[in-house]
């Protein structure tokens, strides 16, 4: 099996496309488990037949301390997730 690691100290500065989607009205935070029932409802709305599998994964990423989970929200509206599970990070 590839070693899936990344070198994140490689990867390229992104503060200015930070600004630029901040202005925008999306901005993005760590879930936190309060955001957990609205989350796992948002990703089963939106994700058709795999969207109960995709639950399951926020689930489990939202039981993590930290958590492992982030949700771009647009104008304090949900819009997307990100979860990190272990050896590989998706984004949705």
């Amino acid at each position: 099996m590839t070693d899936m690691l990344v070198k994140l100290y490689t990867l390229a500065d992104i503060s200015q496309q930070k600004v630029q989607i901040e202005t925008s009205g999306v901005s993005f935070k760590r879930a936190l488990a309060m955001d957990k029932n609205q989350i796992i409802e948002f990703v089963r709305r939106h994700f058709g037949e795999v969207g109960h599998r995709w639950a399951s994964e926020c689930a489990v990423a939202l039981l993590r301390y930290p958590t492992a989970s982030y949700v771009a929200v647009l104008q304090k509206k949900s819009s997307d997730f990100m979860t990190q599970v272990p050896r590989t990070f998706s984004a949705h």
